[in-house]
Protein backbone atom coordinates (compact mmCIF):
# COMPACT_ATOMS: atom_id res chain seq x y z
CA UNK A 1 0.00 0.00 0.00
CA UNK A 2 2.78 2.68 0.32
CA UNK A 3 3.87 1.80 -3.65
CA UNK A 4 7.24 2.11 -2.75
CA UNK A 5 8.25 -1.39 -2.95
CA UNK A 6 5.44 -2.39 -5.31
CA UNK A 7 6.11 -2.54 -9.40
CA UNK A 8 3.88 0.31 -9.74
CA UNK A 9 5.29 3.90 -11.17
CA UNK A 10 5.70 6.12 -8.07
CA UNK A 11 3.87 8.64 -10.48
CA UNK A 12 0.79 7.11 -9.56
CA UNK A 13 1.55 8.17 -5.96
CA UNK A 14 -1.47 8.84 -4.33
CA UNK A 15 -2.23 10.69 -0.72
CA UNK A 16 -3.43 7.06 0.69
CA UNK A 17 -0.16 6.16 -0.35
CA UNK A 18 1.73 8.72 1.53
CA UNK A 19 -0.93 8.08 4.75
CA UNK A 20 0.29 4.29 4.80
CA UNK A 21 4.51 5.08 4.36
CA UNK A 22 3.41 7.63 7.43
CA UNK A 23 1.48 4.80 9.98
CA UNK A 24 4.70 2.33 9.00
CA UNK A 25 7.06 4.47 9.78
CA UNK A 26 4.75 5.47 13.59
CA UNK A 27 4.59 1.58 13.72
CA UNK A 28 8.36 1.33 13.54
CA UNK A 29 9.01 3.67 15.79
CA UNK A 30 6.83 2.61 18.76
CA UNK A 31 6.60 -1.34 17.89
CA UNK A 32 9.91 -2.25 16.94
CA UNK A 33 10.48 -4.99 19.48
CA UNK A 34 7.91 -6.83 17.79
CA UNK A 35 8.80 -6.12 14.37
CA UNK A 36 10.58 -9.35 13.95
CA UNK A 37 11.94 -10.28 10.68
CA UNK A 38 9.47 -7.96 9.58
CA UNK A 39 11.62 -5.14 9.92
CA UNK A 40 13.00 -6.10 6.22
CA UNK A 41 9.77 -4.66 4.99
CA UNK A 42 10.15 -1.38 7.04
CA UNK A 43 14.04 -0.84 6.21
CA UNK A 44 12.94 -1.67 2.34
CA UNK A 45 10.09 1.11 2.72
CA UNK A 46 12.83 3.55 4.19
CA UNK A 47 15.44 2.74 1.31
CA UNK A 48 12.73 3.29 -1.30
CA UNK A 49 11.16 6.20 0.49
CA UNK A 50 14.47 8.21 0.07
CA UNK A 51 14.17 7.66 -3.88
CA UNK A 52 11.05 8.93 -3.98
CA UNK A 53 12.40 12.03 -1.62
CA UNK A 54 14.72 12.64 -4.08
CA UNK A 55 12.33 12.67 -7.05
CA UNK A 56 10.22 15.24 -5.22
CA UNK A 57 13.55 17.31 -5.30
CA UNK A 58 13.59 16.61 -9.15
CA UNK A 59 16.71 14.21 -9.49
CA UNK A 60 16.59 11.17 -11.35
CA UNK A 61 17.23 8.15 -8.93
CA UNK A 62 19.46 6.29 -11.29
CA UNK A 63 21.66 9.03 -11.38
CA UNK A 64 22.57 8.77 -7.74
CA UNK A 65 25.91 8.03 -7.23
CA UNK A 66 27.19 7.72 -3.53
CA UNK A 67 26.13 10.14 -0.88
CA UNK A 68 29.40 12.19 0.34
CA UNK A 69 29.16 11.80 3.99
CA UNK A 70 26.68 10.22 6.70
CA UNK A 71 25.07 11.91 9.18
CA UNK A 72 26.80 12.23 12.30
CA UNK A 73 26.15 14.08 15.66
CA UNK A 74 28.95 15.73 16.72
CA UNK A 75 31.85 14.91 17.32
CA UNK A 76 32.03 12.18 14.66
CA UNK A 77 30.91 14.09 11.82
CA UNK A 78 34.18 13.96 9.73
CA UNK A 79 33.81 11.53 7.27
CA UNK A 80 35.95 12.07 4.33
CA UNK A 81 34.06 12.84 0.96
CA UNK A 82 34.21 9.68 -1.67
CA UNK A 83 35.21 12.40 -4.68
CA UNK A 84 33.47 13.00 -7.54
CA UNK A 85 29.71 12.36 -7.59
CA UNK A 86 27.01 12.62 -9.90
CA UNK A 87 24.38 12.85 -7.87
CA UNK A 88 23.54 16.59 -9.15
CA UNK A 89 24.02 16.29 -12.51
CA UNK A 90 20.97 18.23 -15.01
CA UNK A 91 19.42 15.02 -15.31
CA UNK A 92 15.40 16.22 -13.62
CA UNK A 93 12.43 14.54 -13.99
CA UNK A 94 9.75 17.01 -15.48
CA UNK A 95 7.59 17.29 -12.80
CA UNK A 96 5.53 20.04 -14.22
CA UNK A 97 3.79 17.41 -16.50
CA UNK A 98 2.42 15.30 -13.15
CA UNK A 99 -1.08 15.80 -12.43
CA UNK A 100 -1.28 18.14 -9.60
CA UNK A 101 -1.93 15.02 -6.78
CA UNK A 102 0.70 13.26 -7.80
CA UNK A 103 2.94 16.06 -7.52
CA UNK A 104 1.95 17.26 -3.84
CA UNK A 105 1.98 13.43 -2.94
CA UNK A 106 5.29 12.72 -4.18
CA UNK A 107 6.61 16.04 -2.31
CA UNK A 108 4.88 15.04 1.01
CA UNK A 109 7.42 12.37 1.19
CA UNK A 110 9.86 15.06 1.74
CA UNK A 111 8.25 16.66 4.03
CA UNK A 112 9.42 18.01 7.47
CA UNK A 113 7.29 15.54 9.44
CA UNK A 114 8.17 12.35 7.63
CA UNK A 115 12.30 13.28 7.38
CA UNK A 116 12.03 13.62 11.14
CA UNK A 117 10.21 10.08 11.59
CA UNK A 118 12.32 8.46 9.53
CA UNK A 119 15.55 9.70 11.48
CA UNK A 120 13.38 9.21 14.73
CA UNK A 121 13.53 5.22 13.59
CA UNK A 122 17.27 5.46 13.26
CA UNK A 123 17.86 7.86 16.71
CA UNK A 124 15.47 5.64 18.47
CA UNK A 125 17.18 2.05 17.89
CA UNK A 126 18.79 2.57 21.39
CA UNK A 127 15.64 1.45 23.08
CA UNK A 128 15.22 -1.67 20.92
CA UNK A 129 15.72 -4.39 23.05
CA UNK A 130 18.63 -6.85 22.06
CA UNK A 131 16.76 -9.17 20.55
CA UNK A 132 15.01 -6.60 18.28
CA UNK A 133 17.78 -4.50 17.79
CA UNK A 134 19.76 -7.54 15.85
CA UNK A 135 16.53 -7.79 13.79
CA UNK A 136 16.85 -4.33 12.81
CA UNK A 137 20.27 -4.17 11.73
CA UNK A 138 20.35 -8.00 9.71
CA UNK A 139 17.61 -6.04 7.55
CA UNK A 140 19.49 -2.63 7.44
CA UNK A 141 22.80 -5.06 6.24
CA UNK A 142 20.22 -7.22 3.65
CA UNK A 143 18.83 -3.85 2.34
CA UNK A 144 22.53 -1.87 1.91
CA UNK A 145 23.86 -5.27 -0.08
CA UNK A 146 21.03 -5.00 -2.33
CA UNK A 147 21.42 -0.89 -2.84
CA UNK A 148 24.88 -1.66 -3.12
CA UNK A 149 24.72 -4.64 -6.05
CA UNK A 150 23.07 -1.81 -8.13
CA UNK A 151 25.22 -3.26 -11.68
CA UNK A 152 25.22 0.87 -12.57
CA UNK A 153 24.76 3.00 -9.87
CA UNK A 154 25.07 1.82 -6.34
CA UNK A 155 23.57 3.54 -3.54
CA UNK A 156 24.76 3.46 -0.09
CA UNK A 157 21.90 5.11 1.81
CA UNK A 158 21.25 2.03 3.99
CA UNK A 159 25.40 1.54 4.60
CA UNK A 160 25.46 5.01 5.98
CA UNK A 161 22.63 4.13 9.07
CA UNK A 162 24.01 0.91 9.52
CA UNK A 163 27.41 3.59 10.58
CA UNK A 164 24.85 5.74 12.14
CA UNK A 165 23.21 3.00 14.34
CA UNK A 166 26.51 1.41 15.44
CA UNK A 167 27.42 4.74 16.49
CA UNK A 168 24.16 5.22 18.58
CA UNK A 169 24.57 2.08 19.93
CA UNK A 170 27.65 1.57 21.41
CA UNK A 171 26.70 2.10 24.68
CA UNK A 172 24.72 -1.30 25.08
CA UNK A 173 25.90 -3.90 27.04
CA UNK A 174 28.75 -5.80 25.85
CA UNK A 175 26.51 -9.08 25.53
CA UNK A 176 24.04 -7.37 22.52
CA UNK A 177 26.35 -4.88 21.41
CA UNK A 178 28.79 -8.13 20.67
CA UNK A 179 25.38 -9.57 18.75
CA UNK A 180 25.17 -6.28 16.77
CA UNK A 181 28.60 -6.44 15.39
CA UNK A 182 29.05 -9.94 14.70
CA UNK A 183 26.02 -9.19 11.88
CA UNK A 184 27.76 -5.72 11.08
CA UNK A 185 31.57 -6.47 11.35
CA UNK A 186 30.49 -9.68 8.57
CA UNK A 187 28.67 -6.82 6.54
CA UNK A 188 31.86 -4.39 6.82
CA UNK A 189 34.16 -7.43 5.39
CA UNK A 190 31.58 -8.17 2.50
CA UNK A 191 31.39 -4.36 1.36
CA UNK A 192 35.47 -3.28 2.59
CA UNK A 193 35.78 -6.32 -0.59
CA UNK A 194 33.70 -4.67 -3.03
CA UNK A 195 35.30 -4.76 -6.43
CA UNK A 196 33.71 -1.11 -6.80
CA UNK A 197 36.77 0.90 -5.47
CA UNK A 198 34.59 3.73 -3.79
CA UNK A 199 32.48 1.48 -2.11
CA UNK A 200 35.22 -0.11 -0.66
CA UNK A 201 36.75 3.18 0.47
CA UNK A 202 33.83 3.85 2.20
CA UNK A 203 33.43 1.06 4.53
CA UNK A 204 37.22 1.14 5.50
CA UNK A 205 37.12 4.90 6.26
CA UNK A 206 33.76 4.02 7.80
CA UNK A 207 35.33 1.31 9.95
CA UNK A 208 37.87 3.41 10.90
CA UNK A 209 35.69 6.22 12.68
CA UNK A 210 33.76 4.11 14.40
CA UNK A 211 36.70 2.09 15.69
CA UNK A 212 38.38 5.12 17.31
CA UNK A 213 34.97 5.83 18.72
CA UNK A 214 35.13 2.07 20.15
CA UNK A 215 38.65 2.05 21.25
CA UNK A 216 38.28 5.81 22.96
CA UNK A 217 35.95 3.82 25.70
CA UNK A 218 39.15 1.25 26.57
CA UNK A 219 38.73 -1.90 27.62
CA UNK A 220 38.80 -3.91 30.21
CA UNK A 221 40.99 -6.59 31.87
CA UNK A 222 40.15 -9.84 30.59
CA UNK A 223 38.19 -8.42 27.61
CA UNK A 224 39.00 -8.85 24.11
CA UNK A 225 36.00 -7.31 22.29
CA UNK A 226 38.55 -4.62 20.46
CA UNK A 227 39.71 -7.62 18.68
CA UNK A 228 36.63 -8.81 17.41
CA UNK A 229 35.77 -4.99 16.61
CA UNK A 230 39.16 -4.31 14.21
CA UNK A 231 38.85 -8.10 12.85
CA UNK A 232 37.20 -6.30 9.30
CA UNK A 233 40.67 -4.44 8.95
CA UNK A 234 42.37 -7.81 8.80
CA UNK A 235 39.82 -9.63 6.46
CA UNK A 236 39.44 -6.45 4.26
CA UNK A 237 43.73 -6.55 4.04
CA UNK A 238 43.70 -10.27 3.32
CA UNK A 239 40.80 -10.16 0.52
CA UNK A 240 41.31 -7.14 -1.28
CA UNK A 241 43.78 -6.89 -3.62
CA UNK A 242 43.75 -3.25 -4.60
CA UNK A 243 46.25 -1.17 -4.03
CA UNK A 244 44.18 2.10 -2.69
CA UNK A 245 42.47 0.06 -0.63
CA UNK A 246 45.32 -1.75 0.79
CA UNK A 247 46.68 1.46 1.30
CA UNK A 248 43.60 3.14 2.87
CA UNK A 249 43.32 0.34 5.26
CA UNK A 250 46.84 0.68 6.44
CA UNK A 251 46.92 4.48 7.04
CA UNK A 252 43.56 3.94 9.09
CA UNK A 253 44.85 1.60 11.30
CA UNK A 254 48.21 3.77 11.84
CA UNK A 255 45.87 6.94 12.22
CA UNK A 256 43.97 4.69 14.92
CA UNK A 257 47.75 3.93 16.87
CA UNK A 258 48.53 7.34 16.54
CA UNK A 259 45.56 8.19 18.28
CA UNK A 260 44.55 5.81 20.80
CA UNK A 261 47.58 3.82 21.56
CA UNK A 262 46.73 3.86 25.23
CA UNK A 263 43.44 2.53 24.64
CA UNK A 264 44.63 0.11 22.94
CA UNK A 265 44.91 -3.72 24.53
CA UNK A 266 43.33 -7.07 22.59
CA UNK A 267 43.32 -4.86 19.59
CA UNK A 268 47.57 -5.15 19.00
CA UNK A 269 47.04 -8.47 17.77
CA UNK A 270 44.64 -6.94 14.61
CA UNK A 271 47.19 -3.87 14.34
CA UNK A 272 49.70 -6.55 13.82
CA UNK A 273 48.14 -8.89 11.65
CA UNK A 274 47.13 -5.97 9.36
CA UNK A 275 50.93 -5.06 9.17
CA UNK A 276 51.92 -8.81 8.66
CA UNK A 277 49.51 -8.91 5.57
CA UNK A 278 50.96 -5.82 4.14
CA UNK A 279 55.00 -6.69 4.70
CA UNK A 280 54.37 -9.02 1.69
CA UNK A 281 53.25 -6.79 -0.66
CA UNK A 282 55.11 -5.08 -3.48
CA UNK A 283 53.91 -1.47 -3.33
CA UNK A 284 56.38 0.69 -1.68
CA UNK A 285 54.16 2.93 -0.37
CA UNK A 286 52.35 0.48 1.82
CA UNK A 287 55.14 -1.10 3.59
CA UNK A 288 57.04 1.51 4.31
CA UNK A 289 53.86 2.94 6.00
CA UNK A 290 53.53 -0.58 7.67
CA UNK A 291 56.89 -0.84 8.69
CA UNK A 292 57.26 2.37 9.65
CA UNK A 293 54.26 2.03 12.37
CA UNK A 294 55.23 -1.16 13.47
CA UNK A 295 58.86 0.42 13.92
CA UNK A 296 57.61 3.56 16.09
CA UNK A 297 55.47 0.39 18.05
CA UNK A 298 58.68 -1.84 18.55
CA UNK A 299 61.23 1.12 19.77
CA UNK A 300 58.56 3.82 21.46
CA UNK A 301 55.23 2.16 22.62
CA UNK A 302 56.67 -1.27 24.30
CA UNK A 303 59.42 0.93 25.75
CA UNK A 304 56.71 3.39 27.31
CA UNK A 305 54.43 0.61 28.44
CA UNK A 306 55.22 -3.46 28.01
CA UNK A 307 53.14 -4.59 30.08
CA UNK A 308 49.70 -3.49 28.79
CA UNK A 309 51.00 -5.17 24.63
CA UNK A 310 53.27 -7.98 25.71
CA UNK A 311 50.27 -10.40 24.92
CA UNK A 312 50.69 -8.93 20.97
CA UNK A 313 54.78 -9.94 21.35
CA UNK A 314 54.48 -12.96 19.49
CA UNK A 315 52.12 -11.39 16.76
CA UNK A 316 54.68 -8.14 16.86
CA UNK A 317 58.07 -10.65 16.14
CA UNK A 318 55.94 -12.68 13.25
CA UNK A 319 55.21 -9.29 11.87
CA UNK A 320 58.98 -8.56 11.73
CA UNK A 321 59.88 -11.50 10.03
CA UNK A 322 57.33 -10.97 7.05
CA UNK A 323 59.27 -7.56 6.73
CA UNK A 324 62.37 -9.31 6.92
CA UNK A 325 61.38 -11.60 4.11
CA UNK A 326 60.18 -9.09 1.25
CA UNK A 327 62.65 -9.55 -1.35
CA UNK A 328 61.26 -6.42 -2.88
CA UNK A 329 62.78 -3.99 0.16
CA UNK A 330 66.27 -4.99 1.11
CA UNK A 331 66.83 -2.20 3.65
CA UNK A 332 63.57 -2.87 5.68
CA UNK A 333 64.55 -6.63 5.98
CA UNK A 334 67.62 -5.68 7.65
CA UNK A 335 66.30 -3.26 9.48
CA UNK A 336 63.72 -5.33 10.48
CA UNK A 337 66.39 -7.86 11.75
CA UNK A 338 67.42 -5.30 13.57
CA UNK A 339 64.02 -4.65 15.62
CA UNK A 340 63.72 -8.02 16.54
CA UNK A 341 67.47 -7.81 17.96
CA UNK A 342 65.94 -5.07 19.95
CA UNK A 343 62.43 -7.11 20.62
CA UNK A 344 64.81 -9.37 22.81
CA UNK A 345 66.22 -6.78 25.41
CA UNK A 346 62.25 -6.39 26.33
CA UNK A 347 62.04 -10.04 27.26
CA UNK A 348 64.99 -9.88 29.05
CA UNK A 349 64.13 -6.91 30.75
CA UNK A 350 60.45 -8.09 32.12
CA UNK A 351 60.27 -11.87 32.28
CA UNK A 352 57.58 -11.85 34.49
CA UNK A 353 55.50 -9.77 32.46
CA UNK A 354 55.00 -13.12 30.15
CA UNK A 355 53.98 -15.05 33.25
CA UNK A 356 51.29 -12.33 34.24
CA UNK A 357 49.89 -11.55 30.97
CA UNK A 358 46.56 -13.41 29.49
CA UNK A 359 47.53 -16.91 28.08
CA UNK A 360 45.90 -19.22 25.51
CA UNK A 361 47.25 -21.97 26.74
CA UNK A 362 44.25 -22.94 29.43
CA UNK A 363 46.75 -23.44 31.96
CA UNK A 364 48.86 -26.04 30.06
CA UNK A 365 52.38 -23.85 30.60
CA UNK A 366 54.15 -23.61 33.75
CA UNK A 367 54.29 -19.56 34.94
CA UNK A 368 58.12 -20.32 34.84
CA UNK A 369 58.26 -21.45 30.84
CA UNK A 370 56.01 -18.73 29.96
CA UNK A 371 58.75 -16.18 28.64
CA UNK A 372 60.46 -18.88 27.06
CA UNK A 373 57.25 -20.07 25.26
CA UNK A 374 55.56 -16.62 24.69
CA UNK A 375 58.93 -14.33 24.16
CA UNK A 376 62.18 -15.99 23.53
CA UNK A 377 60.90 -19.30 21.76
CA UNK A 378 59.16 -16.96 18.82
CA UNK A 379 61.33 -14.67 18.64
CA UNK A 380 64.29 -17.26 17.73
CA UNK A 381 61.36 -19.18 16.00
CA UNK A 382 61.08 -16.39 13.61
CA UNK A 383 64.63 -15.38 13.00
CA UNK A 384 65.66 -19.28 12.10
CA UNK A 385 62.62 -18.71 9.48
CA UNK A 386 63.92 -15.79 7.90
CA UNK A 387 67.59 -17.93 7.82
CA UNK A 388 65.60 -20.47 6.40
CA UNK A 389 63.40 -18.15 3.48
CA UNK A 390 65.71 -15.51 2.76
CA UNK A 391 67.91 -14.29 0.03
CA UNK A 392 71.72 -14.69 1.08
CA UNK A 393 72.78 -11.54 2.80
CA UNK A 394 69.36 -11.05 4.57
CA UNK A 395 69.60 -14.95 6.54
CA UNK A 396 73.50 -14.33 7.08
CA UNK A 397 72.24 -11.08 9.12
CA UNK A 398 69.47 -13.38 10.89
CA UNK A 399 71.78 -15.91 11.92
CA UNK A 400 73.96 -13.59 13.00
CA UNK A 401 71.55 -12.04 15.03
CA UNK A 402 69.74 -15.32 16.08
CA UNK A 403 73.25 -16.36 17.89
CA UNK A 404 74.23 -12.55 19.04
CA UNK A 405 70.79 -13.11 21.39
CA UNK A 406 71.58 -16.80 22.39
CA UNK A 407 75.07 -15.87 23.54
CA UNK A 408 74.15 -12.42 25.09
CA UNK A 409 70.76 -14.13 27.16
CA UNK A 410 71.37 -17.81 26.89
CA UNK A 411 72.43 -17.60 30.52
CA UNK A 412 68.89 -17.32 31.49
CA UNK A 413 67.54 -20.32 29.62
CA UNK A 414 66.63 -23.42 31.77
CA UNK A 415 68.05 -26.84 30.73
CA UNK A 416 64.77 -28.05 29.34
CA UNK A 417 64.55 -24.48 27.08
CA UNK A 418 67.59 -25.69 25.31
CA UNK A 419 66.08 -29.35 24.26
CA UNK A 420 63.32 -27.13 22.98
CA UNK A 421 66.02 -24.84 20.84
CA UNK A 422 67.70 -27.33 19.41
CA UNK A 423 65.15 -30.18 18.48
Amino acid sequence: FTLLTANSPITEMKAKNIDTIKTLITIAHTDGNYLGSSWLDVVKCISQLELAQLIGTGIRPQLLGPPSKPYFPSPLNNFTSLGQHNSHQSNSLNLSSLDPSVKESIGETSSQSVVVAVDRIFTGSTRLDGDAIVEFVKALCQVSLEELSHPTQPRMFSLTKIVEISYYNMGRIRLQWSRIWQVVGDHFDRVGCSPRQNIAFFAVDSLRQLATKFIEKGEFANFRFQKEFLRPFEHIMKKNRSPVIRDMVVRCVAQIVHSQAPNIRSGWKNIFSVFHHAASDRDESVVALAFSMTGKIINELYAEDFSIMVDSFQDAVKCLSEFACNASFPDTSMEAIRLIRTSASYIDANPQMFAEGMMDDNGMVSEEDRAWVRGWFPLLFELSCVVSRCKLDVRTRALTVLFDVVKTHGNTFKPHWWKDLFQ
